[in-house]
């Protein structure tokens, strides 16, 4: 738990980790050089499971999260931030889930965003889907995962310091390479937002590192996207966003790249890739009957080369929904 001037929730998140029903872990608290109660706070609790070490000066937070990496002695390293709670089994679940699938190298878990919102988030559960989502978000919500300690030190795996405020989003994409992921669909950690978040203080960079990010994550599937198809891949994957036949057709264009380079890619295994690309393809065209029978053209010859299409009876509410220019339903 990186800890930087957190004196307002401190205390709770640390009580938190403490009160778990899981209870053989050791819990680091890494002071990046608080100027305000932090260090009290913390030296007021006496259980032996706290590892109390302070940065001889502010090294940021990825510097520090790199220190932990270093620092962490167990099998596995769960994440915290200093102003989140996390439930209480949060790593009983987390440790069975990890200790029953050896494969897995990253496990997060559904969240409740609080503050000044209120809402429940869930991520994909299985690799295929969370390496899909990362093409066009990051896929894990980074307080709650928890990592497999040897793929980490095995495959020398450090925070970069290149992508400030979207380091994790980054670190995926090298886990996913030694590693399969995953997120638990239990709501374990409550995630505090406020205006001091970095979501809000950042958001500018977090933007434009995302969208680095994310043409990282496609050149890793073998797809050289360009920005203008990089946000429509992100705009077709949150299905309020409306194109016109042109962005359709642009869509269904870099959808038939993404397959035929996932055949030679070691990212997604084919299987997998084809029915989340024409899944995400059916659903468009469905959204964008409005335009008529042009989508019914494009959808069949896209369709076609992704090599998966709807059953006859769909395809049929398609074709009327083209013809008599349906908007969504």
């Amino acid at each position: 738990m990186p800890v930087y001037n957190a004196e307002k929730h401190l205390q709770e998140a640390i009580e938190s980790i403490l009160n778990q029903t899981f209870t053989d872990f050791e819990l680091l608290l890494i002071n990046d050089g608080s100027t305000d109660a932090c260090d009290t706070i913390i030296r007021s609790f006496k259980d032996s499971r706290i590892r109390y070490v302070i940065n001889d000066e502010n090294l940021k937070l990825i510097k520090t999260l790199n220190r932990g990496l270093h620092l962490a002695k167990g099998k596995y390293i769960a994440r915290m931030d200093a102003d989140d709670i996390a439930e209480p089994n949060r790593l009983q679940l987390q440790f069975e889930f990890m200790e029953a699938n050896p494969n897995i190298g990253v496990c997060g878990t559904g969240f409740h965003s609080f503050g000044s919102v209120d809402s429940i988030t869930n991520y994909p559960e299985t690799d295929a889907r969370i390496k899909f989502m990362a093409l066009y978000q990051c896929p894990f919500c980074h307080p709650s995962v928890i990592l497999r300690n040897s793929v980490v030190r095995e495959n020398n795996l450090t925070y970069s310091l290149n992508y400030p405020h979207a380091e994790d989003y980054e670190f995926w994409l090298r886990m996913g390479r030694v590693s399969e992921l995953a997120n638990l669909q239990s709501v374990l950690l409550h995630y505090r937002q406020h205006d001091e978040s970095v979501s809000v203080t950042e958001e500018n960079t977090q933007i434009r590192l995302s969208e680095e990010i994310r043409k990282m994550y496609f050149q890793e599937l073998g797809v050289n996207a360009s920005p203008e198809e990089l946000e429509l891949f992100r705009k077709a994957n949150y299905q309020y966003q409306s194109f016109d036949i042109d962005q359709v057709r642009a869509l269904g264009k870099l959808l038939e790249r993404m397959v035929s380079a996932g055949q030679k890619s070691a990212y997604i295994d084919d299987q997998s890739l084809r029915p989340l690309i024409s899944e995400l393809w059916q659903n468009t065209c469905i959204n964008h009957a409005k335009h008529g029978l042009g989508v019914w053209s494009i959808y069949k010859a896209t369709a076609k080369k992704l090599g998966v299409e709807m059953s006859g009876s769909n395809q049929l509410k398609l074709w009327v929904k083209c013809l008599l220019k349906i908007d969504r339903s």
